[in-house]
């Protein structure tokens, strides 16, 4: 607060000066030397805001100017340089979320085909599910949340889907025809919807925050409504894939903020030497 103080004290200053008549020279010199002891005492955004005013106050004071963009730098690289250790941290505190929860998933991924694989929940695979309804989340490896809609019945065309809980409800977008496919076989009908992050419209969040209560899950489609009840293990399931998802997601934006973050400390050091 002090240090603040005192900054705010030598803007005025500076700015009382420069309705003096001084020569241009010596007011850019005394902004400089200012934004120079903020720099010094840590009050970074002071010091940027004096070499701004260098910039805007004195266009023609070259020298002045290239000094100020020299501290400038510094003070960017030492912020830098800073943040580096809170972003591998941070690394590192999702990449032990990530082993901790991938334990209870399958990865699958097409070398060929894929261009990412995918999570799936050792409790939630396809070929142990077949004989009844059932949302299955599903985490890419770069952090991508979709749902399937299983559904095994009477006919039911269903394209959207509705959850609640208590007197709360939460409707997804209807989905797009290219998203469904319908399955008929000899002795059933099956029907599987793929909902993208966008077209759950919010229903990935409001089914982890449920997961300790009751949670219905009703088809709406063209011919009627069919509904059921997730159950625990179906909703454990569901949150940690959705979990899971945000961890890869939050990790894949942490190292482009790690790789930006070294690439831009480089540029800088090549500026200052």
């Amino acid at each position: 607060m002090k240090n603040n103080i005192l900054t705010i004290a030598v803007l005025m200053a500076l700015t009382l000066t420069a309705c003096s008549g001084k020569k241009s020279g010596q007011e850019s010199e005394q902004y400089l030397s200012a934004a120079t002891e903020a720099a010094e005492q840590q009050d970074y955004q002071a010091a940027m805001m004096l070499i701004d005013s260098i910039d805007i106050k004195f266009p023609k004071e070259i020298t002045t100017r290239r000094k100020a963009d020299t501290l400038a730098w510094k003070i960017e690289s030492k912020l830098l340089s800073e943040s580096l250790p809170e972003i591998k941290l941070q690394i590192d505190s999702t990449q032990k979320l990530i082993e901790s929860l991938t334990k209870n998933f399958k990865f699958s991924k097409d070398e060929k085909y894929q261009d990412n694989g995918i999570f799936e929940h050792k409790l939630l695979r396809t070929e142990n599910n077949t004989a009844r309804s059932f949302l299955k989340p599903i985490a890419t490896e770069n952090g991508i949340f979709r749902v399937m809609s299983y559904y095994v019945g009477a006919k039911a065309e269903h394209n959207q889907l509705k959850i609640t809980v208590d007197t709360i409800s939460v409707e997804s977008m209807t989905a797009s025809e290219n998203s469904i496919s319908r399955i008929y076989e000899e002795d059933s009908y099956r029907e599987i919807i793929s909902f993208d992050k966008e077209t759950l419209n919010g229903i990935d969040e409001f089914i982890t925050l449920n997961t300790e209560k009751r949670v219905k899950v009703t088809l709406q489609g063209k011919n009627n409504k069919y509904h059921y009840y997730l159950t625990k293990q179906d909703k454990e399931s569901f949150s940690q894939t959705f979990t899971l998802a945000s961890a890869l997601h939050d990790l894949r934006i942490l190292n482009d903020k790690q790789l930006k973050t070294m690439q831009k400390m480089e540029y800088l050091k090549q500026k200052l030497n």
